[in-house]
């Protein structure tokens, strides 16, 4: 038999315990609570945010306009016969005007190599290298800049598959971009054109190239058809975008042959676009730093202290070491420096010189009140030395009189 004094104890033990509880949960509660409401903490997980959003942004926007040799080699359609030239770009040199581009010769349709279903290191249906020997001429070339002998790749003995190497089937070329100067007309009165080179629209820039190509087949000394001339694949901050070809006709041998003129846009990427154009505005937010509180202290008058003035002396150096951080470092007198480093520079420069004359003012103001002040307390000094002369020369003329009486 259970005693109720027994039962009567386990209900308020487990009262205290349920009440326990309830008052740790409370007090977690209440710490979260405060946690979660203090500024710093919401400041910071403000910013984390706002980075984790950048972030995810630069990496959608990352590769926009970028085109790969699979997307090249997806636009050929299927059961087409004829030669397929495609390019990986693999560097630019715009000092020289100089495009590098790794040409790929390829066979689709009827001139499929049968031994070699593997291309690029992957299985397309519609090309693989030509089944037969050709020769490669670009722009006009008298001579052929590369010359494909099919019996020349490696087979495996077991399955008689070629091998895919780069030497035997991949040929390097230079082509000069196009190098042209723009101009801008500026109306009367000055009715003049300002004449500008190519990269002064850095980061916005683009160069253009032109290729001519054709195909001779050694056997029969004749032209093949070019389905495809085309580049791909981003470098140096650039990307082949813009691509267009025409069906075009070549002089060789005298007689005329079937060509193919391609032309493409090259551009820098997206990401160098947004990464110069935030430099940009972190030199214009510091810039503005800069003139605030030179109003404040000339418009406002707002007393500034001499370590003040370390700040515009310190943005100077800031904003060309930033400069200096622009994609593929752009010559100076671009556009973005007419629009910035050069007026940057103008403005925390005049905001150093007038800070420099308003706290050179203030310290001479100081000193004259200085040198006031000190006048004025040498000023009391001697007048209360005066009346305590005067005060014993009273005393000892009444001391003087009182004798006299006696």
């Amino acid at each position: 038999m259970v005693d109720k004094k027994d039962i009567g104890t386990g209900h308020i033990r487990n009262a205290d315990s349920v009440g326990s509880r309830r008052s740790v949960l409370d007090f977690v509660r209440a710490r979260f609570r405060r946690f979660i409401r203090n500024p710093v903490v919401v400041w910071f997980a403000g910013i984390a945010v706002t980075i984790l959003v950048v972030i995810m942004l630069m990496i959608l926007l990352l590769n926009i306009g970028v085109v790969g040799v699979d997307d090249l080699l997806a636009d050929i359609p299927l059961n087409v016969t004829g030669i397929a030239i495609i390019g990986h770009i693999y560097h630019l040199d715009l000092e020289t005007r100089a495009l590098s581009i790794s040409w790929v010769l390829a066979g689709c349709g009827d001139y499929r190599l049968p031994s070699y279903p593997d291309h690029f290191g992957r299985t397309f249906t519609t090309c693989s290298p030509p089944d037969r020997p050709v020769d490669v001429y670009f722009d006009r070339s008298r001579e052929a800049v590369f010359s494909y002998d099919p019996t020349m790749l490696p087979q495996n003995r077991s399955t008689h598959q070629s091998f895919y190497i780069p030497n035997f089937m991949e040929f390097p070329q230079d082509h000069r971009l196009a190098v042209y100067a723009g101009a801008v007309y500026i109306p009367p009165p000055v009715d003049a054109r300002h004449w500008f080179d190519q990269p002064i629209l850095a980061p916005y820039d683009d160069y253009v190239l032109d290729v001519e190509a054709f195909v001779i087949d050694t056997a029969t000394n004749q032209s093949l058809s070019i389905l495809k001339l085309s580049a791909a694949d981003p470098t140096d901050n650039f990307y082949a975008g813009d691509q267009v070809d025409w069906e075009t006709e070549n002089t060789f041998n005298g007689g005329r042959v079937s060509s193919k003129h391609f032309r493409m846009r090259v551009k820098r990427s997206f990401l160098s676009k947004i990464f110069t154009t935030i430099l940009l505005i972190v030199n214009w937010f510091l810039t503005a730093g800069c003139l605030r509180i030179t109003l404040l202290s000339v418009v406002g008058h707002k007393k500034i202290g001499e370590g003040v003035l370390l700040l515009p002396i310190t943005v100077i150096l800031t904003i060309p070491a930033l400069r200096q951080l622009y994609v593929g470092s752009p010559p100076f007198g671009i556009l973005i420096d007419v629009v910035g480093l050069f007026l940057q520079i103008i403005i925390v420069s005049l905001c150093s010189l007038v800070l420099l004359m308003r706290i050179v003012r203030d310290r001479k103001r100081a000193l004259e009140r200085g040198k006031e002040k000190t006048q004025e307390e040498g000023l009391y000094q001697d007048n209360a030395i005066m009346e305590e002369d005067e005060t014993a020369q009273r005393l000892y003329r009444d001391d003087d009189d009182d004798d006299e009486h006696v």
